[in-house]
């Protein structure tokens, strides 16, 4: 299993897609974000995170006990 995968199947977290244009390329650009659910959110957080240079952004971090209860619902997958 992904991590991912797992979270989506357990009812953890969803995903979607946003779109951009590249500002070198001129060519869109597809990007799969993650959001956590009502039940996933007592197990994440959203933190703010330095990309590259001169760029902030937000990245969804999950707690450690997370990983319990996705085995516990995938009837204990190792």
């Amino acid at each position: 299993y992904q991590i991912n995968q797992a979270l989506e199947e357990t009812g953890y977290q969803t995903s979607y897609y946003t779109e951009r244009t590249s500002s070198k390329t001129g060519k869109i650009k597809r990007t799969k974000q993650y959001s956590p659910t009502d039940l996933g959110s007592e197990y994440s957080t959203f933190l703010l995170d330095k990309a590259g240079t001169d760029k902030t952004v937000q990245v969804l971090r999950w707690k450690v006990s997370i990983i319990e209860e996705i085995k516990n619902q995938l009837g204990g997958v190792n």
